[in-house]
């Protein structure tokens, strides 16, 4: 739940006290300028707003050191946005990083660009976009910035955030000694990162060298952030023994995800040596290990996780950086290409489909309990997109193996990549290139290809993608698909007696709000006279039990939510590539659905 406050919550030390009491606290943090000219704009409105006492201005810079004492998160809307959609949007993905709900994936060939402008206002909005479709992650260079004021670290902020949305941010404020422009002191390099951390960024680059306790303390308040911890020595190459102990500094007492140490390359083979030595030194956790200059771009190419690139419209934020692409084609050409990928589940908001929320949370669950359980590196993660240009964005990234696409998307990304595909539910990325796959579809025809009759197809529900199936029955022969809810699929029937459907070779039981009784009256006649082939798609935690015992009373052939599932992830495996045996998988959806309906009857119950 999110409790939305007015800006004057704050003018009462008892609002004050609670909401230091509670985590977390957003202050939606608009322009002065324009919350002033939203007040003005409309006259008549003004009668009936109650009278600050003073001018807006006034009250904003009274009231802001007490937004900024209780708030952990601060979500910055750059000057003059008024696209309330595309706010709407990136509070969403805001709140979602506040929550740790979006915490970026450390996997092979893995990349962040390094903006290096001094005012993103003066900065094309696409070429932001482009870096962003080339990189997993974009990095700010703060120390970069014209002005280190916190009003335009703030407003830079958001002017990145809008032209590249759903891109993970590293918050970098390199200092002089790390061959950086920041040249203030201790107290203001971690203030500026004590912002960072309010600002959401979903990495910090914390240097190593600064005092033990101020770096613990950073630690102690990161919050969703993951951690970078840093090291840079422009001027000459370390030995292995020093290298290790930068690379254990570097680590930040186990708190970085992430351990990274840049040195200068003196020979060849100094790239392989900073290499080994973070490999070795970092056994649990990912590592940046690079050579700088001509003589240490090797390293660069060798360097797996979060490789720091070069977007040809910016300056480099270091020497010998190289451009994503460039990489790509080097790693192809050596056969350097990294083995960990991510997966993604990739489905609309959960405000915006509710139906589809539960499905996207038990695939996520489903191929992270199955990659621990077959021991692969690779990593499962949750995006959302209202758009298949919001989608593509993962999708096009060197470290994305494949995703698994729910509600509108499943049309929508189709339709636009594959002239000749209507729906697609699994999508394979290999070197850049997209293959769209329908494996409920899929499932479906295997299923239903041995029946000897196919005359009518029946599909009940309301929950899931209906449309699947709709290629899965054509695609077999039946002659005739109804349902017994609207449906924009051409060539299906909608209707309202299910009883008095004849000839009935298939039913396709996708899942029903409460209550069920005359449901399940309809579906009892309607298998008993025609004994169908019943296939249960619903996952509901009712349905296993009256749905299986109806069949079993008719004579009807079922194949279960369970089966079915196990079926469709084995697909996706194989659309991916992916060796998977069917008895651990087998296991792992076997536990994982007894969760989820768990976790559902209690929502159930705590809504009633």
């Amino acid at each position: 739940k999110i409790l939305a406050c007015g800006g004057g919550i704050i003018e009462t030390a008892r609002a004050m006290d609670i909401m230091r009491c509670h985590n977390p606290v957003i202050l939606i943090d608009r322009h002065i300028d324009d919350v002033v000219e939203t007040l003005e704009a409309d006259p008549a409105a003004q009668v009936h707003r109650a009278s600050l006492g003073e001018h807006p201005r006034d009250t904003y810079k009274r009231r802001l050191p007490k937004y900024e004492e209780v708030a952990n998160f601060r979500f910055p809307i750059a000057k003059g946005e008024k696209d309330l959609s595309t706010l709407t949007t990136s509070f969403a993905r805001f709140v979602n990083i506040a929550l740790g709900r979006a915490i970026p994936s450390t996997v092979s060939d893995s990349f962040f660009i390094s903006l290096t402008a001094p005012d993103y206002a003066r900065v094309a909005p696409e070429i932001l976009r482009s870096a962003a479709s080339n990189a997993d992650t974009l990095e700010f260079r703060v120390d970069l910035l014209e002005s280190l004021e916190p009003e335009n670290v703030i407003h830079q902020a958001a002017l990145i955030r809008r032209s590249a949305p759903g891109t993970p941010i590293l918050f970098t404020v390199r200092s002089v000694d790390h061959g950086g422009k920041f040249a203030g002191s201790e107290d203001e390099y971690f203030k500026l990162n004590f912002l960072g951390l309010q600002l959401c960024a979903e990495l910090l680059d914390v240097e190593c060298t600064w005092s033990e306790s101020r770096i613990a303390d950073l630690v102690a308040k990161r919050g969703p952030s993951l951690l970078v911890g840093s090291y840079h020595n422009f001027g000459r190459m370390l030995n292995r023994t020093e290298l290790k102990d930068v690379f254990q500094r570097c680590m930040l007492s186990g708190a970085a995800a992430i351990a990274k140490v840049v040195v200068k390359a003196e020979a060849r083979e100094d790239n392989w040596t900073v290499q080994e030595v973070g490999k070795a030194t970092t056994p649990d956790s990912a590592f940046i290990g690079l050579c700088l200059g001509e003589a240490g771009k090797l390293s660069r190419v060798l360097n797996q996780v979060m490789c720091p690139s070069m977007h040809p419209s910016l300056a480099p934020g270091a020497p010998g950086q190289m451009s994503v692409t460039e990489l790509l084609e080097t790693r192809q050409t050596l056969g350097l290409m990294g083995t960990s990928r991510q997966f993604a589940v990739i489905g609309p908001w959960e405000g915006e489909a509710p139906k589809t929320s539960a499905t996207a949370s038990l695939s996520l669950r489903l191929l992270q309990a199955a990659f621990k359980a077959l021991r692969l590196p690779h990593v499962a993660v949750q995006d959302f997109a209202r758009s298949s240009e919001e989608a593509s964005r993962l999708l096009a990234l060197a470290s994305t193996g494949g995703a698994v696409l729910l509600g509108p998307l499943t049309s929508q990304l189709a339709s636009e990549a594959w002239a000749d595909v209507s729906y697609v539910d699994c999508v394979v990325q290999r070197n850049g290139k997209l293959t769209g796959h329908c494996c409920k579809s899929e499932r479906l025809k295997e299923r239903l290809q041995p029946l000897g009759s196919k005359r009518t197809a029946a599909i009940v529900g309301e929950r899931g993608e209906p449309a699947a199936c709709v290629a899965g029955l054509h695609a077999v022969g039946f002659q005739r698909i109804v349902t017994t809810t609207p449906c924009e699929e051409p060539d299906v029937e909608v209707v309202q007696d299910l009883s008095k459907v004849k000839d009935l070779d298939a039913l396709i039981y996708m899942g029903m709000e409460m209550p069920l009784e005359k449901l399940q009256q309809s579906l009892t006649e309607i298998c008993q006279s025609n004994k169908p082939m019943v296939i249960d798609m619903s996952l509901q935690m009712d349905a296993p039990t009256w749905l299986s015992e109806l069949a079993k009373k008719s004579d009807c052939q079922m194949v279960s939510s369970d089966v079915f599932l196990l079926e469709e992830m084995l697909a996706w495996f194989r659309a991916w590539h992916i060796e998977a045996k069917a008895d651990v998988l087998k296991e792992v959806v076997s536990k994982e659905l007894v969760n989820f309906r768990e976790a559902s009857q209690q929502g159930r119950q705590a809504w009633t």
